[in-house]
C-alpha cells in the first residue's frame, strides 16, 4: 500500500464524487441540469449520492442520538454506522459543512473521510515495474515487453491482450470497487422530494399530510390555489387534497426506508 502522501495514490469512487470547487468543472451537462466533471469523475457537490447519504443520516433520530451520546447509544449496526460516519452533526448542514466533513481525517484513516468511506486507492498511471517481486500487482496486469520490438508491433499485441483481459464498454470499469461503503444505485429520482416532505413532516409535525405535500411543493400534476389551500374548507380542492395526502404517504414511507438503510451502513434502502 502506497502512503497516503504518495501523489501516485489516487482514490476513485464508484459513484460520482462530490466536487466542491465548480470553476474547474468541465462543460458538460447531464440531462437533468446537473453540471458533471468528465476529467475527475465527479457532480457538484449537492447532486453527488454520497450527499444525500449524509442528509438522510442527518434526518435519522436515532443517529442524531447516537451523536448526543458519543456513539453509545443504540443496536451494533448503528454504533457501528457512528465509528466511521462520526458526528456529523459537529457540521453545519452547508456546503462548508459537508465538505467540512468529507474532507476530515481521523487517526485510524489514512485519507480524508469521504474517500475512506466511499472511495478506493487506485494507481491510474501506468509505471515500469524494475522489480516484479515487490510490485503489489492486485489489480494490474504485468506485461513483458521486449526492448527490441518496433513500437507499432508493440501497440497491436497490446490492443490485443487488453481487448482478451479488459473487456468493457467504454467508460465502464472493469470491476466493481471494494469500498467500506457503496451506493446501490447512483438514481437521483425520488430522493430529493422524499427528503423534502421529510423535513416538513419534521418542521410541522400536527400538519396534514395533503398540507406537508402542499409546503414542500413536490408534486408537479396536482397544486392547490389560493383558496383552495385555506385548511379546512369545503371546496371542489377535495380530490386535489386527497391526492396530495396519498402523494406525501408515498414519499414519506419511502423516506423512512431510506432513513431505516442509512442506520445500518445501506443507502438508498428500499425496504
Amino acid at each position: 500500500m502506497l502512503a497516503r502522501t504518495d501523489p501516485k495514490l489516487l482514490y476513485r469512487f464508484p459513484a460520482s464524487r462530490p466536487i466542491f470547487d465548480t470553476r474547474r468543472f468541465a462543460q458538460d451537462m447531464r440531462p437533468d441540469g446537473t453540471q458533471i466533471d468528465a476529467k475527475r469523475g465527479g457532480v457538484q457537490w449537492d447532486r453527488s449520492i454520497y450527499y444525500y447519504w449524509w442528509r438522510f443520516l442527518r434526518m435519522s433520530q436515532k443517529y442524531q442520538k447516537a451523536c448526543a451520546k458519543g456513539g453509545e447509544y443504540g443496536p451494533k449496526t448503528l454504533r457501528a454506522v457512528y465509528a466511521d460516519f462520526g458526528d456529523i452533526f459537529a457540521f453545519d448542514d452547508t456546503k462548508q459543512g459537508f465538505q467540512a466533513w468529507w474532507n476530515e481525517t481521523a487517526k485510524h484513516m489514512d485519507t480524508n473521510r469521504g474517500a475512506y468511506l466511499f472511495g478506493y486507492p487506485a494507481q491510474d498511471n501506468v509505471a515500469l515495474v524494475k522489480d516484479p517481486t515487490t510490485f503489489n500487482a492486485e489489480g494490474a496486469l504485468l506485461v513483458a515487453i521486449p526492448k527490441g520490438m518496433r513500437k507499432r508491433e508493440i501497440q497491436r499485441q497490446l490492443d490485443a491482450i487488453l481487448n482478451k483481459e479488459m473487456p468493457r464498454k467504454r467508460g465502464e470499469r472493469l470491476q466493481k470497487a471494494d469500498v467500506r461503503y457503496g451506493p446501490l444505485h447512483e438514481r437521483m429520482h425520488g430522493l430529493d422530494t422524499a427528503l423534502k416532505v421529510l423535513e416538513v413532516r419534521q418542521k410541522h409535525p400536527n400538519k396534514s399530510l395533503w398540507e406537508i405535500a402542499h409546503l414542500a411543493d413536490v408534486s408537479k400534476e396536482v397544486k392547490l390555489e389560493g383558496a383552495e389551500a385555506e385548511s379546512g374548507k369545503r371546496t371542489h380542492a377535495a380530490d386535489k387534497k386527497a391526492y396530495l395526502a396519498q402523494h406525501a404517504h408515498r414519499l414519506l414511507t419511502r423516506a423512512d426506508k431510506v432513513i431505516a438503510g442509512v442506520e445500518r451502513g445501506v443507502f438508498p434502502a428500499t425496504k
